[in-house]
């Protein structure tokens, strides 16, 4: 497990974000459109908000730090398969599920609400069960 948490880490720490990136974090300043779910272990996001001038995220990055996801002004970002540097969830016995407290704390943001999903591709069935 540690050598493929190393391996993502060399693949995703060079990386820089896209003009969609910074396109985003400009909807992500509006509070309508300021909530994002991810399946990606990269920073992108984050850093195109931060090199942006914009407000700062708050990430997060694990299953434990789910009883912290909560709609305000903030935008939020929640890698819902960790990130590459704890702990990321990156094979289909690790994926098949999401945990239980992120998977209510992620069906809360869902009322009334505007999300935006990033790295889904539609075969990832623990998030289409959402």
């Amino acid at each position: 497990m540690v050598a493929q948490q190393k391996e993502i880490q060399r693949i995703t720490e060079r990386v820089t974000p896209s003009l969609g990136y910074y396109v985003l974090s400009q909807f992500m300043q509006k509070p309508q459109f300021n909530t994002v779910i991810t399946r990606n272990f990269d920073n992108l996001i984050q850093d195109a908000l931060i090199y942006s001038g914009n407000k700062r995220a708050l990430v997060i990055t694990h299953q434990d730090l789910a009883k912290f996801i909560e709609r305000n002004d903030t935008p939020l970002i929640t890698k819902i398969h960790g990130d590459a540097h704890i702990h990321p969830f990156n094979n289909s016995d690790d994926t098949k599920e999401i945990p239980e407290e992120l998977k209510i704390a992620i069906q809360g943001l869902f009322i009334n609400a505007k999300l935006i999903f990033i790295g889904y591709k539609g075969n990832d069935e623990s998030i289409a069960d959402l």
